[in-house]
Protein backbone atom coordinates (compact mmCIF):
# COMPACT_ATOMS: atom_id res chain seq x y z
CA UNK A 1 0.00 0.00 0.00
CA UNK A 2 2.86 2.36 0.81
CA UNK A 3 4.41 1.67 -2.59
CA UNK A 4 1.12 2.53 -4.29
CA UNK A 5 0.85 5.74 -2.26
CA UNK A 6 4.41 6.66 -3.23
CA UNK A 7 3.59 5.93 -6.90
CA UNK A 8 0.55 8.28 -6.73
CA UNK A 9 2.73 10.90 -5.03
CA UNK A 10 5.45 10.59 -7.69
CA UNK A 11 2.97 10.68 -10.59
CA UNK A 12 1.27 13.75 -9.12
CA UNK A 13 4.59 15.57 -8.85
CA UNK A 14 5.49 14.67 -12.44
CA UNK A 15 1.99 15.57 -13.73
CA UNK A 16 2.05 19.04 -12.17
CA UNK A 17 5.76 19.74 -12.31
CA UNK A 18 6.67 18.01 -15.61
CA UNK A 19 10.48 18.06 -15.99
CA UNK A 20 10.91 20.00 -12.77
CA UNK A 21 8.79 17.32 -11.09
CA UNK A 22 11.18 14.63 -12.33
CA UNK A 23 14.11 16.65 -10.99
CA UNK A 24 12.26 17.01 -7.67
CA UNK A 25 11.95 13.23 -7.37
CA UNK A 26 15.64 12.78 -8.22
CA UNK A 27 16.58 15.36 -5.57
CA UNK A 28 14.36 13.53 -3.06
CA UNK A 29 16.20 10.28 -3.80
CA UNK A 30 19.56 12.04 -3.31
CA UNK A 31 18.29 13.51 -0.04
CA UNK A 32 17.22 10.10 1.30
CA UNK A 33 20.47 8.47 0.16
CA UNK A 34 22.58 11.16 1.81
CA UNK A 35 20.75 10.58 5.12
CA UNK A 36 20.45 6.77 5.12
CA UNK A 37 23.52 5.75 3.11
CA UNK A 38 26.03 8.37 4.30
CA UNK A 39 24.96 10.32 7.39
CA UNK A 40 23.54 7.51 9.57
CA UNK A 41 26.43 5.07 8.84
CA UNK A 42 28.92 7.87 9.58
CA UNK A 43 27.38 8.46 13.01
CA UNK A 44 27.22 4.74 13.81
CA UNK A 45 30.87 4.35 12.85
CA UNK A 46 31.88 7.00 15.40
CA UNK A 47 32.38 10.05 13.17
CA UNK A 48 31.85 13.57 14.51
CA UNK A 49 28.07 14.13 14.54
CA UNK A 50 28.28 17.95 14.41
CA UNK A 51 30.60 17.94 11.40
CA UNK A 52 28.62 15.33 9.48
CA UNK A 53 25.33 17.10 10.21
CA UNK A 54 26.60 20.32 8.64
CA UNK A 55 28.19 18.48 5.68
CA UNK A 56 25.05 16.44 5.00
CA UNK A 57 22.74 19.45 5.23
CA UNK A 58 24.99 21.51 2.95
CA UNK A 59 25.06 18.64 0.42
CA UNK A 60 21.25 18.33 0.53
CA UNK A 61 20.81 22.10 0.03
CA UNK A 62 23.20 22.33 -2.92
CA UNK A 63 22.10 19.16 -4.76
CA UNK A 64 18.41 19.76 -4.17
CA UNK A 65 18.40 23.36 -5.36
CA UNK A 66 20.71 22.76 -8.32
CA UNK A 67 18.66 19.78 -9.52
CA UNK A 68 15.28 21.47 -9.13
CA UNK A 69 16.17 24.98 -10.34
CA UNK A 70 19.44 24.66 -12.26
CA UNK A 71 22.30 27.11 -12.06
CA UNK A 72 21.03 30.69 -11.81
CA UNK A 73 21.32 33.77 -9.65
CA UNK A 74 18.08 32.77 -7.91
CA UNK A 75 19.57 29.36 -7.02
CA UNK A 76 22.80 30.92 -5.74
CA UNK A 77 20.82 33.40 -3.62
CA UNK A 78 18.69 30.55 -2.25
CA UNK A 79 21.76 28.43 -1.42
CA UNK A 80 23.40 31.37 0.39
CA UNK A 81 20.16 32.02 2.29
CA UNK A 82 19.88 28.36 3.30
CA UNK A 83 23.48 28.17 4.47
CA UNK A 84 23.00 31.40 6.45
CA UNK A 85 19.86 29.96 8.05
CA UNK A 86 21.65 26.70 8.86
CA UNK A 87 24.56 28.55 10.48
CA UNK A 88 22.18 30.61 12.65
CA UNK A 89 20.17 27.50 13.63
CA UNK A 90 23.41 25.66 14.46
CA UNK A 91 24.70 28.54 16.62
CA UNK A 92 21.41 28.85 18.51
CA UNK A 93 21.20 25.10 19.03
CA UNK A 94 24.82 24.82 20.20
CA UNK A 95 24.54 27.79 22.57
CA UNK A 96 21.19 26.57 23.98
CA UNK A 97 22.90 23.33 25.03
CA UNK A 98 25.04 25.16 27.59
CA UNK A 99 22.21 26.86 29.53
CA UNK A 100 19.48 24.21 29.02
CA UNK A 101 21.84 21.50 30.37
CA UNK A 102 20.57 18.89 27.92
CA UNK A 103 21.48 15.26 28.56
CA UNK A 104 20.29 13.86 25.24
CA UNK A 105 18.05 11.30 26.94
CA UNK A 106 14.69 12.16 25.41
CA UNK A 107 13.04 8.72 25.09
CA UNK A 108 13.73 4.99 25.29
CA UNK A 109 15.34 5.05 21.84
CA UNK A 110 18.01 7.37 23.24
CA UNK A 111 18.80 4.82 25.93
CA UNK A 112 19.09 2.05 23.34
CA UNK A 113 21.52 4.24 21.39
CA UNK A 114 23.53 4.89 24.53
CA UNK A 115 24.03 1.16 25.16
CA UNK A 116 24.48 0.21 21.52
CA UNK A 117 28.24 0.44 21.90
CA UNK A 118 29.14 0.94 25.59
CA UNK A 119 32.86 1.19 24.79
CA UNK A 120 32.27 4.17 22.47
CA UNK A 121 28.73 5.48 23.09
CA UNK A 122 26.93 7.80 20.67
CA UNK A 123 27.00 11.46 21.73
CA UNK A 124 23.32 12.01 22.56
CA UNK A 125 23.71 15.79 22.88
CA UNK A 126 25.08 15.84 19.34
CA UNK A 127 22.10 13.74 18.19
CA UNK A 128 19.71 16.40 19.56
CA UNK A 129 21.71 19.07 17.72
CA UNK A 130 21.50 17.01 14.53
CA UNK A 131 17.76 16.41 14.92
CA UNK A 132 17.09 20.13 15.35
CA UNK A 133 19.19 21.14 12.33
CA UNK A 134 17.82 18.43 10.01
CA UNK A 135 14.28 19.15 11.24
CA UNK A 136 14.68 22.84 10.47
CA UNK A 137 16.36 22.27 7.08
CA UNK A 138 13.13 21.76 5.14
CA UNK A 139 11.61 24.96 6.53
CA UNK A 140 14.81 26.91 5.85
CA UNK A 141 14.91 25.71 2.23
CA UNK A 142 11.22 26.47 1.78
CA UNK A 143 11.53 30.05 3.07
CA UNK A 144 14.75 30.74 1.14
CA UNK A 145 13.35 29.47 -2.17
CA UNK A 146 9.99 31.23 -1.72
CA UNK A 147 11.69 34.56 -1.03
CA UNK A 148 14.23 34.20 -3.84
CA UNK A 149 11.55 33.14 -6.31
CA UNK A 150 9.17 35.98 -5.34
CA UNK A 151 11.90 38.63 -5.58
CA UNK A 152 13.14 37.21 -8.89
CA UNK A 153 9.63 37.46 -10.34
CA UNK A 154 9.26 41.00 -9.00
CA UNK A 155 12.60 42.01 -10.53
CA UNK A 156 11.69 40.52 -13.93
CA UNK A 157 8.23 42.15 -14.01
CA UNK A 158 9.47 45.50 -12.71
CA UNK A 159 13.18 45.84 -13.59
CA UNK A 160 13.13 49.53 -12.62
CA UNK A 161 12.87 48.52 -8.94
CA UNK A 162 16.04 49.40 -7.03
CA UNK A 163 17.91 47.02 -4.72
CA UNK A 164 16.50 48.93 -1.72
CA UNK A 165 12.92 48.42 -2.94
CA UNK A 166 13.56 44.70 -3.55
CA UNK A 167 15.10 44.35 -0.09
CA UNK A 168 12.09 46.09 1.51
CA UNK A 169 9.72 43.82 -0.45
CA UNK A 170 11.71 40.77 0.65
CA UNK A 171 11.44 41.80 4.30
CA UNK A 172 7.68 42.31 3.94
CA UNK A 173 7.20 38.90 2.29
CA UNK A 174 9.44 37.31 4.91
CA UNK A 175 7.39 38.74 7.79
CA UNK A 176 4.22 37.31 6.28
CA UNK A 177 5.88 33.92 5.92
CA UNK A 178 7.20 33.87 9.50
CA UNK A 179 3.80 33.35 11.09
CA UNK A 180 2.79 30.38 8.98
CA UNK A 181 6.28 28.83 9.02
CA UNK A 182 6.49 29.00 12.82
CA UNK A 183 3.14 27.22 12.97
CA UNK A 184 4.35 24.66 10.42
CA UNK A 185 7.36 23.73 12.55
CA UNK A 186 5.39 23.55 15.81
CA UNK A 187 2.57 21.53 14.22
CA UNK A 188 5.04 19.15 12.57
CA UNK A 189 6.74 18.37 15.89
CA UNK A 190 3.39 18.05 17.74
CA UNK A 191 2.08 15.78 14.99
CA UNK A 192 5.13 13.53 15.20
CA UNK A 193 4.78 13.19 18.98
CA UNK A 194 1.00 13.22 19.29
CA UNK A 195 0.85 9.96 21.27
CA UNK A 196 3.29 11.35 23.86
CA UNK A 197 1.33 14.63 24.00
CA UNK A 198 -1.91 12.74 24.69
CA UNK A 199 -0.18 10.63 27.34
CA UNK A 200 1.20 13.70 29.13
CA UNK A 201 -2.18 15.45 29.01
Amino acid sequence: VLMWLFAVFALSIIAFGRMQGVNTLISLIFCCLSIFAVFVPAILSGKNVYCWTILTCAFIVVTNLLLVNGISRKTVATILGCIGGLVIAALISASADSFLQLTGLVDEDSMYLLFLNPADPVDLKAIIFSAIIIGALGAIMDVAMSLASALRELHEKAPECSAAVLFHSGMTIGRDMMGTMANTLVLAYIGSSLSLTLLLM
